[in-house]
C-alpha cells in the first residue's frame, strides 16, 4: 500500500478522558497479539482539519461529531461499518459495554471487517483528489463514552 495512514480514536464525551480502554476490550486485543498504551481523549476541533476521514461507530456519535465540527472542517464523516462489505446502508458498531465478553470479541469482528473494507478504498485511491468515500458515508468518529461502574 503506498498510502499513509495515520489512525486515531477519541470520544464525543470526556468521561474517561486519560483512562486505558475496557478491560474487556484489552482482554480481546491481547486475544489476537494486539498490545494497547491507548489513553481515552475527547474529539477537538483539530481533528476535523488535522484527519481526511473522521469514522463514528453509530448515528448518536455520527450526530455529535457533525454538532462538533468547526466551520472550516475539511474531514468526511462517516459511519465506520460504511465501509463492511456485508453490511446494510447505516449500519452500526454496536457499543459492548455492560454486556458479557463475547459481546466485545463480536465488536472486534466488526471492526476488523471495516477496517478491511476501508483499506481497500484507501488502496484503491492513491491520489487524494481522486479518493472517494461511500455515498452512504454522512457521519462521523468515535464511541460515545458511558461512566464505567
Amino acid at each position: 500500500m503506498g498510502t499513509a495512514v495515520e489512525c486515531d480514536s477519541a470520544g464525543t464525551a470526556g468521561h474517561h478522558v486519560g483512562e486505558a480502554p475496557h478491560r474487556s476490550t484489552l482482554a480481546v486485543l491481547r486475544e489476537h497479539g494486539i498490545a494497547s498504551a491507548h489513553r481515552a481523549r475527547r474529539v477537538n476541533a483539530d481533528d476535523f482539519r488535522r484527519f481526511d476521514l473522521v469514522l463514528a461507530m453509530d448515528n448518536a456519535n455520527l450526530v455529535d461529531l457533525r454538532a462538533m465540527a468547526p466551520s472550516n472542517a475539511t474531514a468526511e464523516l462517516a459511519l465506520f461499518r460504511s465501509y463492511a462489505p456485508d453490511a446494510p446502508l447505516g449500519a452500526e458498531v454496536p457499543d459492548p459495554w455492560g454486556f458479557p465478553m463475547e459481546h466485545f470479541r463480536e465488536v472486534y469482528t466488526l471492526c476488523q471487517t471495516a477496517s478491511r473494507g476501508l483499506l481497500q478504498a484507501l488502496e484503491g485511491a492513491h491520489d487524494p483528489a481522486q479518493r472517494r468515500f461511500p455515498a452512504s458515508t454522512l457521519e462521523c468518529a468515535g464511541k460515545r463514552e458511558r461512566p464505567r461502574s
